[in-house]
Protein backbone atom coordinates (compact mmCIF):
# COMPACT_ATOMS: atom_id res chain seq x y z
CA UNK A 1 0.00 0.00 0.00
CA UNK A 2 1.52 3.31 -1.09
CA UNK A 3 1.54 6.40 1.16
CA UNK A 4 -0.05 9.50 -0.41
CA UNK A 5 2.57 12.01 -1.52
CA UNK A 6 0.88 14.77 0.54
CA UNK A 7 1.55 12.78 3.74
CA UNK A 8 5.18 12.12 2.84
CA UNK A 9 5.94 15.79 2.20
CA UNK A 10 4.03 17.16 5.20
CA UNK A 11 6.27 19.10 7.58
CA UNK A 12 6.14 21.30 10.63
CA UNK A 13 7.03 24.96 10.12
CA UNK A 14 7.86 27.07 13.18
CA UNK A 15 7.36 30.82 13.24
CA UNK A 16 9.46 32.56 15.90
CA UNK A 17 10.44 36.21 16.11
CA UNK A 18 13.87 35.01 17.24
CA UNK A 19 14.07 32.10 14.83
CA UNK A 20 14.81 31.46 11.17
CA UNK A 21 11.23 32.14 10.02
CA UNK A 22 10.07 35.33 11.70
CA UNK A 23 6.85 36.06 9.80
CA UNK A 24 3.65 34.04 9.49
CA UNK A 25 3.34 35.27 5.92
CA UNK A 26 6.71 33.70 5.07
CA UNK A 27 5.65 30.38 6.64
CA UNK A 28 2.50 30.36 4.52
CA UNK A 29 4.46 31.13 1.37
CA UNK A 30 6.67 28.05 1.76
CA UNK A 31 3.95 25.72 3.06
CA UNK A 32 2.60 22.73 1.18
CA UNK A 33 -0.59 20.71 1.60
CA UNK A 34 -0.67 18.98 4.97
CA UNK A 35 1.89 21.19 6.71
CA UNK A 36 1.52 22.30 10.32
CA UNK A 37 2.48 25.90 11.12
CA UNK A 38 3.40 26.46 14.77
CA UNK A 39 3.38 30.10 15.89
CA UNK A 40 5.61 30.53 18.92
CA UNK A 41 4.78 32.89 21.79
CA UNK A 42 5.31 36.46 20.62
CA UNK A 43 3.72 39.56 19.10
CA UNK A 44 3.24 39.50 15.33
CA UNK A 45 2.05 42.60 13.46
CA UNK A 46 0.71 41.00 10.28
CA UNK A 47 -2.43 41.04 8.17
CA UNK A 48 -3.93 39.48 5.02
CA UNK A 49 -2.46 36.07 5.85
CA UNK A 50 -3.81 34.02 2.94
CA UNK A 51 -3.47 30.23 3.13
CA UNK A 52 -3.86 28.73 -0.35
CA UNK A 53 -2.65 25.30 0.84
CA UNK A 54 -4.18 22.79 3.26
CA UNK A 55 -2.54 23.76 6.56
CA UNK A 56 -3.02 23.60 10.30
CA UNK A 57 -2.13 26.89 12.01
CA UNK A 58 -1.55 26.45 15.73
CA UNK A 59 -0.61 29.17 18.19
CA UNK A 60 1.43 28.45 21.29
CA UNK A 61 0.44 30.15 24.54
CA UNK A 62 1.17 33.88 24.28
CA UNK A 63 1.04 34.07 20.48
CA UNK A 64 -0.71 37.28 19.39
CA UNK A 65 -1.46 38.55 15.88
CA UNK A 66 -2.04 42.30 15.76
CA UNK A 67 -3.75 43.12 12.46
CA UNK A 68 -2.91 46.78 13.17
CA UNK A 69 -6.18 48.05 11.62
CA UNK A 70 -5.03 47.15 8.09
CA UNK A 71 -7.05 44.25 6.61
CA UNK A 72 -8.10 40.63 7.09
CA UNK A 73 -6.43 38.36 9.60
CA UNK A 74 -6.13 34.71 8.47
CA UNK A 75 -7.96 33.51 5.34
CA UNK A 76 -8.16 29.76 4.60
CA UNK A 77 -8.96 28.76 1.01
CA UNK A 78 -8.33 25.00 1.04
CA UNK A 79 -10.36 22.12 2.45
CA UNK A 80 -9.44 20.41 5.73
CA UNK A 81 -7.54 23.36 7.17
CA UNK A 82 -7.61 24.75 10.70
CA UNK A 83 -6.74 27.69 12.95
CA UNK A 84 -6.44 27.20 16.70
CA UNK A 85 -5.08 28.66 19.95
CA UNK A 86 -4.34 32.14 18.58
CA UNK A 87 -5.14 35.61 19.86
CA UNK A 88 -6.01 38.00 17.02
CA UNK A 89 -6.88 41.65 17.58
CA UNK A 90 -7.26 45.19 16.24
CA UNK A 91 -9.25 45.31 13.01
CA UNK A 92 -10.30 48.38 11.09
CA UNK A 93 -13.96 49.01 10.26
CA UNK A 94 -14.64 48.49 6.55
CA UNK A 95 -17.71 49.75 4.70
CA UNK A 96 -16.55 48.10 1.45
CA UNK A 97 -15.79 44.46 2.28
CA UNK A 98 -16.51 41.97 5.06
CA UNK A 99 -13.04 41.65 6.53
CA UNK A 100 -12.61 39.16 9.34
CA UNK A 101 -10.08 37.96 11.89
CA UNK A 102 -10.45 34.37 10.64
CA UNK A 103 -12.20 33.59 7.36
CA UNK A 104 -12.99 30.41 5.43
CA UNK A 105 -13.52 30.88 1.69
CA UNK A 106 -14.74 27.70 -0.03
CA UNK A 107 -12.94 25.71 2.64
CA UNK A 108 -14.82 22.52 3.51
CA UNK A 109 -14.12 20.15 6.44
CA UNK A 110 -12.17 22.88 8.23
CA UNK A 111 -11.99 23.85 11.91
CA UNK A 112 -11.69 27.09 13.85
CA UNK A 113 -11.29 26.41 17.54
CA UNK A 114 -10.00 27.79 20.84
CA UNK A 115 -9.02 31.22 19.51
CA UNK A 116 -9.45 34.58 21.24
CA UNK A 117 -10.54 37.46 18.99
CA UNK A 118 -10.45 40.96 20.44
CA UNK A 119 -11.79 44.16 18.85
CA UNK A 120 -12.27 42.64 15.42
CA UNK A 121 -14.83 43.66 12.77
CA UNK A 122 -16.26 40.33 11.63
CA UNK A 123 -14.56 37.87 13.94
CA UNK A 124 -15.16 34.47 12.30
CA UNK A 125 -16.58 34.41 8.76
CA UNK A 126 -17.48 31.30 6.75
CA UNK A 127 -18.32 31.77 3.07
CA UNK A 128 -19.40 28.92 0.76
CA UNK A 129 -17.99 26.39 3.21
CA UNK A 130 -19.51 23.12 4.42
CA UNK A 131 -18.94 20.43 7.04
CA UNK A 132 -16.91 22.76 9.28
CA UNK A 133 -16.59 23.18 13.06
CA UNK A 134 -16.40 26.48 14.96
CA UNK A 135 -15.80 25.67 18.61
CA UNK A 136 -14.45 27.08 21.87
CA UNK A 137 -13.63 30.56 20.59
CA UNK A 138 -13.79 33.71 22.74
CA UNK A 139 -14.93 36.83 20.87
CA UNK A 140 -14.83 40.20 22.64
CA UNK A 141 -15.72 43.41 20.83
CA UNK A 142 -16.65 47.01 21.52
CA UNK A 143 -19.35 47.58 18.91
CA UNK A 144 -20.82 51.08 19.11
CA UNK A 145 -23.25 51.20 16.15
CA UNK A 146 -24.74 48.58 13.83
CA UNK A 147 -23.26 50.21 10.73
CA UNK A 148 -19.71 50.26 12.11
CA UNK A 149 -19.61 46.70 13.47
CA UNK A 150 -19.65 43.15 12.17
CA UNK A 151 -20.96 39.87 13.52
CA UNK A 152 -19.14 37.55 15.88
CA UNK A 153 -19.66 34.30 13.94
CA UNK A 154 -21.04 34.92 10.45
CA UNK A 155 -22.00 32.19 7.95
CA UNK A 156 -23.03 32.81 4.34
CA UNK A 157 -24.08 30.04 1.93
CA UNK A 158 -22.90 27.19 4.15
CA UNK A 159 -24.24 23.82 5.28
CA UNK A 160 -23.49 21.11 7.83
CA UNK A 161 -21.61 23.45 10.17
CA UNK A 162 -21.34 22.93 13.93
CA UNK A 163 -21.07 26.07 16.07
CA UNK A 164 -20.57 25.15 19.71
CA UNK A 165 -19.11 26.28 23.03
CA UNK A 166 -18.24 29.80 21.85
CA UNK A 167 -18.47 33.04 23.86
CA UNK A 168 -19.43 36.17 21.91
CA UNK A 169 -19.95 39.73 23.17
CA UNK A 170 -19.80 43.29 21.87
CA UNK A 171 -20.62 42.55 18.21
CA UNK A 172 -23.52 43.53 15.93
CA UNK A 173 -25.05 40.03 16.00
CA UNK A 174 -23.47 37.30 18.06
CA UNK A 175 -24.12 34.48 15.58
CA UNK A 176 -25.55 35.19 12.12
CA UNK A 177 -26.56 32.57 9.55
CA UNK A 178 -27.69 33.52 6.02
CA UNK A 179 -28.51 30.87 3.40
CA UNK A 180 -27.27 28.25 5.85
CA UNK A 181 -28.81 24.76 6.02
CA UNK A 182 -28.49 21.58 8.09
CA UNK A 183 -26.28 23.17 10.75
CA UNK A 184 -26.15 22.92 14.54
CA UNK A 185 -25.76 25.80 17.03
CA UNK A 186 -25.37 24.63 20.62
CA UNK A 187 -23.93 25.57 24.01
CA UNK A 188 -22.85 29.08 22.99
CA UNK A 189 -23.02 32.16 25.22
CA UNK A 190 -23.90 35.34 23.36
CA UNK A 191 -24.40 38.61 25.26
CA UNK A 192 -24.13 42.41 25.06
CA UNK A 193 -24.39 42.49 21.28
CA UNK A 194 -26.11 45.41 19.56
CA UNK A 195 -28.79 43.49 17.71
CA UNK A 196 -29.37 39.73 18.07
CA UNK A 197 -27.67 36.97 19.99
CA UNK A 198 -28.63 34.49 17.25
CA UNK A 199 -29.95 35.62 13.85
CA UNK A 200 -31.24 33.37 11.02
CA UNK A 201 -31.90 34.69 7.47
CA UNK A 202 -33.14 32.34 4.71
CA UNK A 203 -31.77 29.42 6.71
CA UNK A 204 -33.53 26.04 6.80
CA UNK A 205 -33.28 22.74 8.67
CA UNK A 206 -30.97 24.03 11.38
Amino acid sequence: MSIPEALISAKEITVDSDGQIKLIKDALSISEDGDIIIIKSGYYKEYDLIAEKRVEIIGEEGSVIDIDFRGDGIVLRKDSSSVSWLTIKNMVVSYIKDIAAIKLEKSNYSKIFNNRLIDTFFSIYLENSSDCIVSGNIIEGKAATETSSGNGIHLWKCKNVVIENNYISGQRDGIYLEFVDFSMVKNNFSEKNLRYGLHFMYADSN
